[in-house]
């Protein structure tokens, strides 16, 4: 049995006291069939063309996904296979918006969490690739391993207005976190670095940092 709804719109919020949309929701547990019971997981659910609106208002983020399709395809007590795209989609940080942004998702997910098996992320300021869990849909968790390419010029505009960065990074390692608060470790590499009258031809180091939001706390080991 199959199950597809068109032009759905969606949302999730966090208010300014830090109220979920999911605060209130209560996810059943599934129970041992009997020999007359039913069970929910027999139909493949599809969703095409859906909006999806994310609002973090404690945090100045928002964001809206378009073009969204979304396929579920259940197992008799397995996690749900997950495939979802979407594109010309847009990002709101502290009022500054970026835009044409698309994903491609490969996963599982059930009622504790999601493996992500591929994550395919496009943007004006990074194209990525992840893959690894996340945990608790009431207070996710995540822990991912990256690998990116960045725009420096896009990622000050977006996050840092107030700092002057121009060139290309390569990052490879892993990113952790809760929400908005994370922690990255790994690799990053440039050929061509410009921060405010400061230009380095060429570098490689090893990175870790703490970051909330567009705030971000770095340790590094440079090697030119």
């Amino acid at each position: 049995e199959e199950l597809t709804l068109d032009g759905l719109r969606a949302a999730y919020k966090i208010d300014a006291a830090g109220r979920s949309s999911f605060d209130k929701m209560h996810l059943p547990k599934q129970e041992k069939l009997g020999p007359f019971d039913f069970t929910y997981s027999a139909a493949q659910i599809e969703l095409r063309n859906i909006e999806f609106t994310y609002v973090d208002r404690p945090h100045k983020l928002s964001g809206t996904a378009r073009n969204l399709s979304v396929t579920l395809r259940p197992h008799d007590w397995q996690p749900l296979a997950v495939i979802a795209s979407a594109d010309a989609s847009s990002f709101v940080f502290d009022g500054r918006e970026s835009k044409e942004i698309s994903f491609k998702l490969d996963g599982k997910a059930d009622e504790r969490g999601a493996e992500v098996e591929s994550l395919r992320f496009d943007s004006p300021f990074t194209a990525a690739n992840l893959k690894g869990r996340l945990d608790d849909w009431r207070a996710p968790t995540y822990k991912l391993n990256a690998k990116a390419e960045i725009k420096l010029r896009e990622v000050a505009r977006t996050f840092l207005p107030d700092v002057r960065l121009s060139g290309a990074v390569s990052f490879e390692g892993t990113v952790e976190g809760h929400g908005v608060e994370y922690q990255a470790k790994g690799k990053l590499r440039g050929e061509e670095l410009q921060a405010r009258d400061v230009r380095i031809g060429g570098f490689s180091l090893t990175a870790s940092g703490k970051g909330k939001g567009g705030e971000y706390n770095a340790q590094e080991e440079w090697a030119f």
